[in-house]
C-alpha cells in the first residue's frame, strides 16, 4: 500500500470535517443575524468548498484503493512470473476502472451541475437583494466583527496549510480547497470592515458588499463550467500534471505559492503547452513590470494634485486636517498637495436641493452629494394620469394626525355653530406630500461643511416636527379646502424659523415649501368619501328646508302685508266717506236754510232724473192742456257731436 495515498486520503477527510464545521458555524450566525447579507453570501462559498472537499475525499479514497489494487497485482505477478494464468493483458482491475470513471465522467458532470447551481443561486441573490434591511439596534457590531475575525483567522490558517500541503506528491486536490478557503478569509475580512464602518458611521456597506460578492461568485461559478469545456480541448504532454476541475484559475493567480506573473505563465503553459516562462520577453516583463506598475501608481497619486471646481460649487482646502477659512476655491482649475497632506471639500452653494416629507418611493434613488442631500434635476418622471383618493399615490406614504373642529362641517351653511354638547375637537388622519427646497447659505459655508454630516436627514426631521405641530392645531376640512394656501404659508414660516434657530447652525436657507399633495389616506378614503357624501346630502336637505321656510315666510309676509293694506284702505275709505257725508250734509243744510223751496225742488228733480234715467216720462201741466212726452230711451236723431271722433295723436 502506498503511504502517500493513505496520507492524501486522511488530509482530505480532515479538510472535509473542517469545512463542514465552518458551514455549521456560518449557518448558525447567519440565522442569528438575518440582516447581515455578507454572511449569507459567504455561506454559498463554504457550501461550494464542502462540495470540493467531498470530491477531493472521494478522489483520494478511490486513488488509495487503486494504489492498493496495483500493489496487490504487482506482488502477485512477481510470485507467479512463470504462470500464464494471470496474463497482464487479461487482468481487469475494478478499482482502476472505478477511478477512471470517476475522473472522466462523474467528476465533470458534478462540476457542471455544481457550477450551474452555484452561479444560479448567486445571480438570484444578486437580483433579489434590491434593498437593505435595517440592522437590529440591539446587535453589537463589535460582536459580529469578533466572530468574523475568528472565522477569518481560521479560514486563513487552514487555507494556507492546505495550500502549502498541495505542493507534495498526490496532494494536488488540496489546492482548490486551499484557494477557496483563502478566498473565504478575504470575504470575512470584508465583513469585518463592513461591520466596523457601520458602527463608526451612518454608512452601512453590507448591502453593496453582499451584492458584489454574489456577482463575483457568479463569475467563479461560470468559470467552473468553462473549466470542463477547456479541459476537453487542452493539449496533453507527458510531463504535464492534470489539474482538478474544481480548481479556479482566477483564484490560483492570487493564492498559489508562486507569484502572480509566474502563475499566469504556468496557466498559459498548462493550457496551450507553450513554455512562456523561458522566453526572453517573459523575463523582460518580469524585470520591468514592477517598476512600471509603481510608476503608474505614482502618476495616479499625483493626479490628486489637480482639482476642478464646478460653476455651482466652492472648495475648501483642508491642510493636515485644518480647513483654510480665509479663502475658498472659486470655480475653475486649481492645484493642491496630494493626500493626505491636503484634502478638498466641495460645497454645492448654488445647487437647489429638495427633500420631500410625507412619502418615499423605494425604487427611486436620487443623486446625493457628500452630505446626503438630494440634488434636483429637470427630469419629469410624473405621468399625466389621474390618481384618486382611494388609490395609492406612492409606495410608502406617511400618515399624519390632524385636528378637526366639530362645527367645521356646518361652517359653510350655518351662521352659528350647531351645539352638539361636546366642545372637544376630533382627530382625523391625513396624507400629505410637502417638498422643501433649500440650498447652502453662502455666508455660513463652514457651518454647512463641519457642523453636521447628513443635512437632508436633519431637514427632514425639522420639517416633520413642524408639520406635526401645525397639524395638531389645524382643521382638517380647512386645510384640504379653502385654507390650503394659508396652511402652506404657515408651514413654510415654521420651517424657516426652526432652521434659523438650529444650534449649531445648519448653514442652509429655505427657499420654498409647498404642498404637493394633501388628501385622506388610502386606508380611510372610502369611509371619508361616505362621510362627505352624507354631509353633502345633509347640507342639501338643509338648503331645501331653508328654501321652503323662506318661501313660506315670504308668502306669509305678503299675505300679512296685503291684509294690512286692505284694512288701512278700508279704514281710510270709511273715514273719507263719513267726512264727505258730513260735509255734504252741512252744505245741504246751509242751502236748505237759505232757500228751502228751491232745495226741495232741486232735490226732487235730481232724484227724478236719477231714478227715471232710462224710463219714458209724461209731463202734464195743470194750467194748460198741453202734454210733454220725454222719452230718454231712444234718441230721435244722432247728434253730430256724438259721432265725431278725434284722434288724440293727430297734430292740430
Amino acid at each position: 500500500m502506498n503511504d502517500l495515498s493513505k496520507k492524501s486520503n486522511q488530509h482530505s477527510l480532515v479538510c472535509l470535517i473542517i469545512i463542514i464545521l465552518l458551514n455549521l458555524l456560518n449557518g448558525f450566525f447567519s440565522d442569528k443575524w438575518p440582516n447581515i447579507f455578507i454572511l449569507k453570501s459567504i455561506s454559498l462559498t463554504l457550501i461550494l468548498s464542502a462540495v470540493i472537499s467531498m470530491a477531493a475525499y472521494l478522489e483520494s479514497y478511490l486513488g488509495k484503493r487503486k494504489s492498493e489494487e496495483d500493489d496487490n497485482y504487482d506482488a502477485l505477478e512477481k510470485d507467479l512470473e512463470s504462470s500464464n494464468i494471470f496474463n497482464k493483458s487479461s487482468q481487469r482491475r475494478p478499482a482502476s476502472v472505478t477511478y477512471r470513471s470517476f475522473i472522466n465522467y462523474i467528476l465533470p458532470t458534478v462540476t457542471v451541475i455544481t457550477g450551474v447551481l452555484f452561479s444560479g443561486f448567486n445571480l438570484h441573490r444578486f437580483k433579489l437583494w434590491t434593498y437593505q434591511l435595517p440592522i437590529d439596534a440591539s446587535v453589537n457590531s463589535f460582536s459580529i466583527s469578533g466572530i468574523c475575525f475568528f472565522m477569518f483567522f481560521f479560514c486563513l490558517l487552514s487555507g494556507s496549510y492546505f495550500n502549502g500541503l498541495s505542493r507534495t506528491q498526490l496532494q494536488r486536490w488540496l489546492q482548490p480547497i486551499g484557494s477557496w478557503l483563502l478566498f473565504t478569509s478575504v470575504l470575512y475580512a470584508l465583513a469585518i470592515c463592513s461591520t466596523v464602518i457601520s458602527y463608526i458611521s451612518t454608512i452601512n456597506p453590507d448591502y453593496a458588499c453582499a451584492r458584489i460578492i454574489a456577482l463575483v461568485n457568479t463569475l467563479l461559478g461560470i468559470e467552473l463550467i468553462c473549466n470542463v469545456i477547456i479541459e476537453l480541448y487542452r493539449p496533453r504532454t507527458q510531463s504535464s500534471e492534470d489539474r482538478p476541475l474544481f480548481e479556479s484559475r482566477l483564484l490560483s493567480l492570487f493564492t498559489a505559492h508562486d507569484g502572480i506573473l509566474r502563475n499566469m505563465a504556468n496557466t498559459i503553459e498548462y493550457q496551450f503547452g507553450i513554455k512562456v516562462s523561458e522566453s526572453g520577453l517573459s523575463q523582460l516583463i518580469h524585470r520591468l513590470i514592477f517598476p512600471y506598475i509603481m510608476l503608474i501608481f505614482l502618476c495616479l497619486y499625483f493626479f490628486d494634485c489637480i482639482v476642478t471646481i464646478d460653476s455651482d460649487e466652492l472648495g475648501i482646502i483642508e491642510r493636515a486636517g485644518k480647513p483654510n477659512t480665509e479663502s475658498f476655491l472659486q470655480p475653475g482649475l486649481h492645484f493642491k498637495f496630494p493626500r493626505p497632506i491636503d484634502r478638498l471639500v466641495k460645497i454645492p452653494v448654488k445647487k437647489i436641493r429638495k427633500v420631500i416629507v410625507g412619502f418615499e418611493d423605494l425604487e427611486s434613488n436620487p443623486n446625493k452629494d457628500s452630505h446626503g442631500s438630494a440634488i434636483t434635476n429637470n427630469d419629469n418622471s410624473h405621468t399625466d394620469k389621474i390618481i384618486l383618493w382611494n388609490k395609492r399615490h406612492h409606495e410608502s406614504e406617511e400618515i399624519f394626525m390632524i385636528a378637526s373642529r366639530s362645527d367645521s362641517a356646518h361652517s359653510h351653511f350655518n351662521d352659528a355653530p350647531i351645539d352638539s354638547g361636546d366642545n372637544q375637537s376630533s382627530i382625523n388622519l391625513i396624507a400629505a406630500a410637502i417638498p422643501v427646497f433649500y440650498s447652502v447659505d453662502e455666508t455660513k459655508i463652514l457651518d454647512y461643511a463641519y457642523n453636521y454630516q447628513n443635512q437632508e436627514d436633519i431637514i427632514k426631521k425639522i420639517a416633520y416636527r413642524e408639520i406635526i405641530t401645525y397639524f395638531a392645531s389645524a382643521d382638517f376640512i380647512h386645510v384640504i379646502g379653502p385654507g390650503r394656501m394659508e396652511a402652506k404659508s404657515d408651514i413654510e414660516t415654521r420651517i424657516k424659523t426652526a432652521v434659523a434657530k438650529t444650534n449649531p447652525p445648519l448653514g442652509l436657507k429655505i427657499h420654498y415649501v409647498g404642498i404637493m399633495e394633501i388628501h385622506p389616506p388610502v386606508v380611510v378614503a372610502g369611509a371619508f368619501q361616505n362621510v362627505i357624501g352624507a354631509k353633502e346630502i345633509m347640507n342639501t336637505n338643509i338648503l331645501k328646508s331653508r328654501q321652503v321656510a323662506m318661501r313660506t315666510q315670504r308668502d306669509a309676509e305678503m299675505a300679512s302685508y296685503t291684509s294690512k293694506m286692505e284694512a288701512e284702505g278700508y279704514l281710510y275709505q270709511e273715514k273719507l266717506l263719513a267726512k264727505a257725508e258730513a260735509l255734504r250734509f252741512r252744505e245741504q243744510q246751509q242751502i236748505f236754510v237759505t232757500s228751502s223751496g228751491l232745495y226741495k225742488l232741486r232735490t226732487f228733480l235730481e232724484m227724478f232724473e236719477t231714478e227715471t234715467e232710462d224710463k219714458k216720462k209724461y209731463i202734464i201741466t195743470c194750467a194748460s192742456r198741453e202734454i210733454f212726452i220725454i222719452d230718454s230711451q231712444h234718441k230721435l236723431r244722432h247728434d253730430l257731436l256724438n259721432d265725431l271722433k278725434i284722434d288724440p295723436t293727430e297734430e292740430n
